[in-house]
């Protein structure tokens, strides 16, 4: 039980510590993103990076066959039209 002790004390203070820091930058007013904001948000930030998510490639395994349902999003799209 004691190892476990420092663990969790790093993960509360993570927490504690995250939790201030999104406090610190939370704006006073929010309000909903429309879908067309959210679609924005995606091509500008998060697109243009998830071909280098790890959770995207296959590594030294051949990527899915072409019957596969899971072939349909193997390609990454540079960019969403």
């Amino acid at each position: 039980m004691r190892e476990v002790c420092p663990e969790r004390m790093f993960w509360d203070e993570l927490a504690a510590a995250l939790l201030a820091e999104y406090a610190a930058h939370k704006p006073a007013q929010r309000r909903p993103c429309s879908f067309g904001e959210i679609e924005e948000i995606w091509a500008r930030e998060i697109l243009p990076v998830l071909k280098d998510f790890k959770s995207m490639g296959y590594g030294e395994h051949a990527p899915p066959p072409a019957e596969s349902l899971w072939h349909l999003n193997y390609a990454v799209p540079e960019r969403i039209s």
